[in-house]
């Protein structure tokens, strides 16, 4: 899924969010038709984005990581990205 797949709203919020400085975000979960299952490209194992509470900051990170969870690319690059 690419950030194309995220609704205008879900693109606004994440922005916003992005900007915040302080803990208080908008919450953003996961619309009807969106994918929620995404499988880890080196270790194969599910994860269930539904109850995200930031689907767009999610799907993104995601993206940004290759399609690895958050374990495995920090095997790779030894780099913790969110």
């Amino acid at each position: 899924m690419e950030t194309e797949d995220l609704s205008n709203k879900q693109k606004i919020i994440k922005v916003a969010n992005s900007k915040r400085k302080d803990n208080l975000f908008i919450v953003s979960k996961i619309e009807e038709g969106q994918q929620k299952i995404f499988i880890c490209n080196d270790c194969g194992v599910e994860r269930d984005f539904s109850e995200s509470v930031e689907y767009g900051a999610a799907v993104s990170m995601w993206n940004q990581r290759g399609g690895t969870c958050v374990g495995c690319y920090y095997k790779k690059t030894g780099e913790m990205l969110y």
